[in-house]
């Protein structure tokens, strides 16, 4: 529909499995999963996407959800010459990725979906009014700390080994 993206494709080696299409959260671009890529490119090619409304991607109207980006990321992977395909989605990412697999499933071959909810819980739901509210009074340093005390866990949490998880998938 005339929307950019840009697709960022890792080719490292020979590949023993077919390539990895890796669909992450909100505030993930396609080089957030670049440090993941000297383990999962021993695997096959690692494909991270700006999707509209993502990264460097044209801006993304409101009216646009979903489906609209599950059909951008069937087409980029008509445009690429890539399927089947193993799908990691995580958090936002992971709507995006079932979407992507109720309609295209002839271009995926193994499909893992992490960190999504069914529902928004009340306490996301008001702290997004907040967010919003700081946001309009221009109080962005403020914004952003609250983010942070959102979606990082404070130092001295335990280690996430996400590459246990990917590996095993990719395998599987």
């Amino acid at each position: 529909e005339g929307y950019a993206y840009t697709a960022r494709v890792a080719r490292l080696g020979s590949p023993v499995t077919v390539p990895l299409l890796v669909l992450g959260g909100s505030d993930q671009t396609r080089y957030s999963w670049v440090r993941h890529e000297r383990w999962l490119g021993e695997l096959g090619t690692v494909v991270t996407v700006d999707l509209p409304g993502f990264g460097d991607a044209d801006f993304l109207p409101v009216e646009h959800g979903i489906d609209f980006l599950a059909e951008c990321a069937g087409h980029m992977l008509r445009e690429l010459g890539l399927g089947p395909v193993n799908l990691y989605a995580g958090c936002y990412g992971a709507a995006v990725g079932l979407r992507l697999t109720q309609r295209y499933p002839h271009l995926l071959r193994r499909v893992a979906v992490q960190g999504m909810s069914d529902h928004i819980p009340d306490w996301f739901a008001e702290s997004l009014k907040g967010w919003v509210r700081l946001l309009e009074e221009g109080r962005v340093e403020e914004t952003a700390e609250e983010f942070v005390r959102c979606f990082v866990p404070p130092p001295g949490d335990r280690t996430v080994r996400k590459h246990a998880a990917l590996t095993r998938l990719m395998y599987q």
